[in-house]
């Protein structure tokens, strides 16, 4: 299978809706769109980059994208269009259908690993902005127009699935809810923060048929008074719980172990566990210890988990679980806050931000199957995108990765010299 095939079999699983007047349709909309997108996979991540992009590889375009030639000279004016236009409800099921197919392209997960699913919220910080001095109107736009949303993370395979817009006057939760029932969640099990800790969240994860494992606060004032005093009970300890401990690791200049205590729900009183009782079938203790003069008190958290408490090995897959939900921030968050410029995004089109948030997250999943297959396993996402934005065979081979498994094309990236 050529490239060009492959871009073609891709272009075929997206379907959107052209919204434009079609008397004055000037460029066709599935070729300018999978242009953009390769732009943004490129690091050309906004309306005039990306732009640039497009004539800087104009005629290598023109082979790779079917119907590409007819696209001639495109401004960023026409691409800002492009994203406001575009339904976002289109893109989004473009990424989730992208990244099955990528994830079928990995493989399987081994038989001792939780596939873990997180769960957070995030808005991007130039894009909250502040009224007028003098100017205290509700109507004034730059107040109307930050954008928040909740991400669906797969930890395990570092790869976004899907996004949610928190709507006004929400909860976050509620987003969290829409995001679980897209997806079969057989064999994973869902992570979120304290914030998320709520029964909708559960009954959603349960009703899809996976496992839930909720960070628990004091926003459940009765219940967690009673977990903690559960976990200072040296009887109960002795005789109940079960341990795991993680090797002690060096990273960020901080030496760090991590130790997970775990006892079953049926050892807090029920009325006290309220509706909890009905799918929580274990609890757990996370300690982290941090080895460092600034770092001395350890960091002690409280989990309430659907996982069971009869599997001898419920301790480490609350270590895996545990561990594996903060890499939605280190992994995913950070770096596209800092290393792909998500923080310095500037718009106030609802649309576009929804769609130039989707299209960072589509260029960081191609950017992780580069590094997957990349025989340098240190490269960075950010620097296996520059080298994709100067190289548009290998960005397209990235690209369609999942297409061209098995076939001649389908070659390892190549390590930077």
């Amino acid at each position: 299978m050529t490239l060009q095939q492959a871009m073609t079999e891709l272009m075929s699983k997206v379907e959107v809706t052209d919204l434009r007047v079609q008397g004055r349709v000037k460029y066709p909309l599935l070729p300018l769109l999978f242009s953009v997108i390769m732009a943004w996979c490129g690091g050309f991540n906004n309306a005039v980059l990306a732009s640039d992009f497009i004539h800087m590889h104009k005629a290598r375009l023109a082979e790779l994208i079917p119907n590409f030639g007819n696209c001639g000279e495109v401004s960023h004016d026409t691409i800002l269009r492009l994203l406001k236009m575009l339904r976002f409800s289109e893109l989004n099921s473009f990424l989730y259908e992208f990244c099955q197919a990528l994830l079928l392209h990995r493989g399987e997960l081994p038989n001792d690993q939780l596939r873990v699913l997180s769960m957070d919220g995030q808005t991007p910080r130039s894009i909250v902005y502040e009224p007028e001095e003098g100017r205290k109107s509700p109507q004034d736009r730059r107040t109307c127009n930050h954008q928040y949303c909740v991400t669906l993370y797969d930890s395990s395979n570092k790869m976004t699935l899907a996004q949610e817009d928190v709507l006004d006057k929400e909860n976050e939760n509620k987003a969290c809810v829409r995001l679980m029932k897209l997806f079969s969640l057989e064999g994973c099990v869902v992570t979120s923060d304290a914030l998320n800790c709520q029964r909708t969240v559960a009954e959603a994860a349960i009703e899809q048929n996976g496992d839930y494992c909720l960070a628990l606060k004091d926003n459940h004032k009765n219940p967690a008074k009673e977990i903690k005093a559960l976990f200072t009970n040296p009887e109960l300890l002795d005789n109940t719980a079960v341990y795991a401990q993680s090797e002690t690791e060096l990273t960020h200049g901080r030496m760090q172990s991590r130790t997970v205590t775990a006892l079953p729900a049926s050892a807090v009183k029920p009325r006290l566990l309220g509706e909890w009782k009905k799918d929580a079938r274990t609890i757990f203790f996370a300690r982290t210890c941090t080895y460092d003069k600034k770092y001395k008190k350890p960091i002690i958290r409280y989990y309430l988990s659907s996982l069971d408490f009869d599997d001898p090995k419920t301790a480490e897959y609350g270590l895996q679980v545990i561990r594996a939900h903060w890499a939605c921030e280190n992994s995913q968050h950070c770096v596209l806050d800092v290393s792909c410029g998500q923080d310095m995004l500037r718009a106030k089109n609802r649309n576009c931000i929804r769609n130039a948030l989707m299209l960072n997250k589509i260029a960081l999943n191609t950017a992780r199957i580069a590094q997957l297959d990349s025989t340098d396993k240190q490269m960075s996402a950010v620097r296996i995108k520059k080298i994709m934005g100067s190289d548009v065979e290998l960005l397209c081979r990235s690209l369609c990765r999942s297409i061209l498994r098995g076939s001649e094309e389908a070659e390892v990236f190549p390590p930077f010299p």
